[in-house]
């Protein structure tokens, strides 16, 4: 009896957790993450407040974790490593075929997949949250730079600084398509794709070039 007590407390906790991030995600569907407060949100949740803060310190807590799980979902779409993805990338763009593009979508960021996936459309869609998604997502996708160093022969600044650009930029120009996923979003995606890999070329010629 007692080593089954541990599971089912661990199973009844990522319950609980489950049910206050999928009324929270509800709730922003209604509102802006302003607007959400616990006393609503365990209202909705049919959860008292004792049992929220048993779980989470406050909203912020509940945000940060539904962007992570937003991010660990859109990573677990695509199974290849960082670098072979961009290898496939790379390939798509000097043919520049949108229908591969959208065929290998799960090639894209993690940023953009997450994004559009339906669940989370709209944490992404609340203006308010926009600054501070993307720093949540900055630091939890920041463990990529070494790889980044390391594959062009950068100091940790300029991988920092590209880095910072893609994701940055990436989250700008969906935030400005309002988040469609439609026939020019695929058309500018193509167009950025092949403008940062072309910069990315550069970057790998001059690291043979040092070599």
């Amino acid at each position: 009896m007692n080593e089954k007590k541990p599971y089912k407390s661990d199973r009844r906790t990522r319950y609980t957790r489950q049910v206050i991030k999928e009324t929270f995600l509800a709730m922003l569907q209604e509102c802006s993450f302003e607007k959400v407060t616990v006393t609503a949100l365990c209202r909705r949740a049919d959860v008292t407040r004792a049992t929220f803060y048993l779980h989470y310190r406050d909203v912020y807590a509940v945000l940060d974790e539904t962007i992570a799980d937003a991010l660990e979902v859109a990573e677990q779409q695509s199974p290849l490593t960082d670098e072979k993805r961009r290898d496939e990338l790379a390939r798509i763009a000097r043919t520049g075929d949108e229908q591969s593009l959208r065929e290998r979508y799960e090639l894209l960021p993690a940023c953009h997949r997450a994004a559009h996936a339906p669940e989370y459309r709209a944490l992404f869609e609340d203006e308010s949250l926009s600054g501070y998604i993307l720093e949540r997502m900055y630091e939890l996708e920041k463990k990529k730079i070494p790889g980044f160093m390391q594959q062009y022969g950068l100091s940790r600044e300029e991988a920092e600084a590209i880095f910072t650009f893609e994701m940055y930029g990436a989250y700008a120009v969906n935030r400005h398509h309002h988040w469609k996923r439609d026939d020019a979003w695929f058309h500018l995606q193509m167009l950025l794709l092949q403008f940062v890999m072309a910069g990315e070329t550069g970057i790998q010629r001059r690291k043979d070039r040092a070599d």
